[in-house]
């Protein structure tokens, strides 16, 4: 019976889609399973067993053969720190993004509660106050046209106690008018002063956001000149050890040529020795 394949991926261990580890002809295929089953992009993670990095079927090979037949062939999969950090990056933006909506739709929220107690308080209350202006208007026009049909010999008679009695209600009229415009003046101050400071603590928060996001666009642009970087000295790298195995391969040849010539040159002058004493038999 083959072992079980299991992919070890940080706290997470994920079994294979399939059972049959002996029929597995490529590491590629190992890769894809990889992909399908941890949701990771390729070329951005490599693959690990207890002796090392698999890179070719041998080394698959041998993880499976180590693993033997009735137990788990665990296969550590590391992702790149480059893939690492862009995946934070992209997680941190989603969260800025849903965050900034959030706060949209609170300013939306505490506009609309200042409109609506705008119009439940402010605007009856000016309409109270347009309503007892025009009431105190109608009065004063009685007391005009009363004034026009005065007697002045009754009039005179009482006249103090008519002065005293328009003072009087002069005095509470305005009385009234001061308070209520104070009361008006008060509520749509307050309710000026809570959009301004709902206005500036939307503003903060935006501004301070805003630098942490091109913060991370320009920390995402570097990962990627970077990872240009680590590319280039990687296939130079892999250049390198191509000429590397081209010149240990000559090397090779050229002392097996050695050693050959030496063989023939040892079997001439073996040859070559035996021969006078084969001489100096036949003449005794």
């Amino acid at each position: 019976m083959a072992p079980q394949l299991v992919f070890a991926y940080g706290d997470r261990r994920v079994k294979a889609i399939t059972d049959t580890t002996h029929l597995i002809e490529s590491v590629k295929t190992v890769r894809l399973m990889v992909e399908d089953r941890l949701g990771l992009s390729a070329d951005t993670y490599d693959l690990f067993d207890t002796c090392g990095k698999i890179e070719q079927l041998k080394d698959l090979q041998r993880a499976i053969h180590m693993a033997g037949e009735q137990g788990e062939c665990t296969i550590e999969v590391r992702e790149h720190a480059l893939a690492t950090r862009l995946r934070a990056v992209e997680a941190e933006n989603s969260q800025l993004t849903i965050r900034i909506s959030h706060l949209e739709e609170e300013l939306r929220s505490s506009l609309a509660r200042v409109e609506r107690r705008f119009a439940e308080e402010t605007i009856p209350r000016i309409a109270e106050l347009a309503q007892e202006g025009a009431e105190a208007r109608r009065e004063l026009g009685e007391v005009k046209r009363t004034l026009n049909g005065f007697n002045p010999q009754e009039f005179i008679a009482s006249h103090d106690s008519f002065t005293e009695e328009v003072r009087r209600r002069l005095d509470e009229v305005d009385s009234q008018w001061q308070t209520d415009k104070l009361a008006l003046t008060l509520v749509v101050d307050e309710a000026v002063k809570h959009c301004q400071q709902d206005m500036k603590g939307l503003e903060d928060y935006v501004h301070e956001h805003i630098g942490k996001i091109d913060t991370c666009v320009a920390t995402s642009e570097q990962l990627r000149r970077v990872q240009g970087t680590s590319q280039e000295r990687m296939q130079s790298m892999a250049a390198d050890l191509r000429w590397q195995q081209d010149e240990h391969l000559k090397f090779v040849r050229h002392c097996a040529s050695a050693f050959e010539e030496g063989l023939k040159r040892a079997e001439a002058h073996s040859r070559a020795s035996s021969a006078p004493d084969q001489s100096a038999k036949v003449e005794n």
